[in-house]
């Protein structure tokens, strides 16, 4: 029996118009504060988490998550990563590394 998230780990994904439910910011005084997880909803109410690196804008300053509000839409572009958050029911999460691969849209 094969567990068939697990073997497309590593892969590259594309997403499209996923609902914003809530953003968490990772700000525990290490190297991924800053980074991102983007808890999102599919059209069918399925739960999918986007996880971003530690952003910049052209600017240099780092993308805070007043960039996706809650209820807006996302589009994003990754790889599939396996993170094992305790309590959760989907350990898989989309990992994005730069903001050229996410794209917001109004409510």
């Amino acid at each position: 029996e094969y567990d068939y998230a697990e073997l497309v780990v590593g892969t590259s994904i594309a997403t499209q118009r996923l609902k914003i439910v809530e953003v968490y910011t990772t700000s525990n005084g290490g190297d991924n504060d800053g980074a991102m997880s983007i808890t999102c909803q599919d059209e069918s109410g399925k739960e999918i988490v986007v996880r971003t690196a530690v952003l910049y804008g052209e600017d240099g300053y780092k993308i805070t998550q007043d960039r996706f509000p809650v209820g807006s839409y996302l589009t994003a572009k990754g790889i599939v990563d396996y993170y094992n958050n305790e309590g959760k029911n989907y350990p898989y999460q989309i990992k994005v590394f730069h903001i050229d691969d996410l794209t917001v849209e109004s409510k």
